[in-house]
């Protein structure tokens, strides 16, 4: 007599528990056999191929759901965990198509947005990345992962008093919110500063850098070439996203 889904389904539980993934994924998958429309199965299978980092074989549990199932938050949920999926795979179209249904669909949270403008973002998409940053802080103003990458395009674009703006707010930000380390803002924010002809604000920031890392303060910026002189920060960076 052949067992039920339900039954095979607990089997796949009690294997999983005793670190059987091979035992287990072959008893879950007896289940979808007999029960192929039945999403939470297949969330089962899915999320345990994601901890397993099986991606690919992930990916394809929660394009089943997507296309059994009529319930939009599962849908949006199943296309977030398919895009976790899309990112760590390097398949940057998906991804985008992905956070853009989420977005359209009135799923998305102020993380969605900055996910997706950092798609942007890689792409060169600078305009469109600026819009998924300032609506991600319309949505959570301390955002500042939201503000720094803003921050990042506009300094790259020359836009220094854009830039300067969002990194003084993250200044603010309380360190739960602050991705990054006031080393790397202070010393974005200082040249800033100067290439705004701020210099009295540039040395001020100049010198917080060089207090957090331990080096004797400077009285002056006599020259572009001293002022960067000694500088703990990746060019790279400061040239642009």
């Amino acid at each position: 007599m052949e067992h039920t889904a339900e039954y095979y389904y607990e089997q796949s539980e009690e294997k999983w528990k005793k670190h059987d993934a091979v035992g287990s994924f072959a008893a879950l998958g007896e289940a979808i056999r007999l029960d192929p429309t039945n999403t939470y199965y297949l969330w089962e299978r899915g999320l345990r191929h994601s901890f397993r980092e099986e991606r690919e074989l992930s990916e394809k549990d929660f394009t089943r759901i997507i296309e059994l199932s009529s319930d939009l938050d599962e849908i949006a949920k199943a296309r977030w965990h398919r895009a976790v999926c899309y990112e760590l795979l390097a398949w940057p179209d998906d991804l985008f198509r992905d956070l853009t249904w989420i977005i359209e669909n009135d799923k998305g949270d102020e993380d969605t947005y900055i996910w997706r403008g950092n798609c942007h973002l890689r792409a060169k998409r600078y305009g469109e990345a600026i819009a998924d940053f300032s609506t991600a802080l319309e949505l959570s103003p301390q955002a500042g992962m939201a503000l720094w990458r803003r921050a990042q395009i506009n300094f790259h674009l020359g836009g220094y008093e854009e830039a300067l703006q969002d990194l003084t707010r993250l200044v603010a930000i309380a360190d739960k919110d602050n991705p990054l380390d006031s080393n790397t803002i202070y010393t974005t924010r200082s040249v800033c500063f100067y290439r705004l002809n701020r210099y009295v604000d540039a040395l001020d920031d100049f010198n917080r850098v060089r207090e957090i890392v331990g080096e004797p303060t400077i009285s002056d910026l006599s020259s572009e070439k001293a002022f960067f002189e000694g500088y703990y920060f990746n060019f790279q960076q400061m040239r642009g996203p």
